[in-house]
């Protein structure tokens, strides 16, 4: 799945020949769509989302690998904010907590959803601005989370709060696409999210960066390729 992962096989299982161990990652076949400000605008609109915000949507599922409380816990630093909305997407054993805070808090800024279907997501993804993936603090095996190819399918670059294991942060960092800290650290998540608020320059750079790199390596044709190699 990745080059974090593929070092774990070999340092779990010496007996392995490290030579055919090699990454295959997560893929996807992209939708070729472009969303221009007025049809974003329109899909906010549907939705009760502000129009001069900057939107991060988290999607997928919310269960105990996904870390939610911290989740909550960024949800209740910044539902005072204007400048910021959050459209929580999914379902999973943590759901109810989402949604309990929500009921509690009823927040302003923030839109849950408890599911929706691909037509609908890929509509809504369209109006949004930064996806977000959370895992869990305490993961000692790396997890690299295939949500990650649906924001840069939608050219959106992404805000990574993660365990030190994995590699998805580091690899959307290194390749400019993503701003990565550790999970539990609301400070470095809050740094990372105040640059993003309202810098549509940056929004734009970093999604066309995510966009390409997703083109580049997470495509089926490229696992096609990388299966088929080792029966020529």
């Amino acid at each position: 799945m990745s080059p974090a992962n593929r070092e774990y096989i070999i340092k779990e299982h010496p007996y392995l020949d490290p030579e055919k161990v090699e990454v295959c990652p997560n893929s996807i076949e992209p939708v070729y769509i472009t969303t221009d400000s007025q049809e974003k605008a329109k899909i906010r609109l549907q939705y009760n989302i502000p129009v001069d915000t900057t939107v991060f949507i988290f999607a997928g599922n919310m269960g105990k690998p996904q870390g939610i409380d911290f989740l909550i816990e960024v949800l209740t630093e910044h539902q005072n904010s204007r400048k910021s909305y959050f459209v929580i997407i999914g379902e999973g054993t943590e759901y109810t907590l989402v949604e309990k805070w929500f009921e509690k808090n009823n927040p302003s800024n923030a839109l849950l959803i408890p599911g929706l279907p691909k037509i609908e997501f890929d509509k809504i993804i369209q109006a949004c601005d930064v996806g977000m993936i959370f895992l869990d603090k305490r993961f000692t095996i790396p997890n690299y989370p295939s949500r990650l190819l649906s924001y840069q399918e939608f050219r959106m670059p992404v805000i990574i709060a993660s365990d030190d294991c994995t590699d998805v942060g580091p690899i959307a960092e290194k390749n400019g696409y993503g701003l990565w800290s550790l999970s539990g650290d609301l400070e470095g998540f809050n740094h990372n999210l105040n640059q993003l608020l309202n810098n549509r320059d940056l929004l734009k750079e970093m999604g066309e960066a995510g966009y390409r790199f997703m083109l580049e390596n997470y495509t089926v044709d490229h696992s096609y390729k990388l299966i088929m190699s080792h029966f020529e």
